[in-house]
């Protein structure tokens, strides 16, 4: 496999595929499009926000003078930060087992582990 690479190339040096390239920045682009767009019509002074009218603030003042609306993010962040803080202890002691340990069926274990999360 060696004699088949190119110098300085190594197996997983895809960048400078061409095609592998295209298909990541089409990849950015379908992904982070919408994104960008929900920014920008954001500043839009359209209420419904399909036609752009001008260019205004006002919708990030109300947004920080509404009680419910920061009481709901800060509920948001204060559950990030518990989820965060467990997820960190469980994965620092799934590793330490891993790494410690020897079990039956270790090597399934992690294989499992290692699966995509998501349906």
């Amino acid at each position: 496999m060696a004699g088949q690479l190119k110098p300085g190339a190594g197996p997983l040096d895809y960048g400078n595929r061409t095609w592998l390239r295209a298909l990541f920045i089409g990849i950015f682009f379908i992904l982070y499009m919408p994104i960008i767009t929900l920014i920008a019509f954001s500043f839009n002074t359209d209420k419904r926000g399909i036609v752009w009218r001008g260019f205004t603030f006002d919708n990030y003042v109300k947004a920080m003078t509404n009680d419910s609306l920061i009481e709901a993010l800060v509920n948001s962040l204060v559950i990030a930060l518990i989820a965060t803080v467990i997820a960190t202890i469980i994965g620092t002691m799934v590793a330490i087992l891993l790494w410690r340990f020897k079990f039956p069926f270790k090597g399934a274990f992690e294989g499992f582990m290692a699966l995509p999360l998501g349906a």
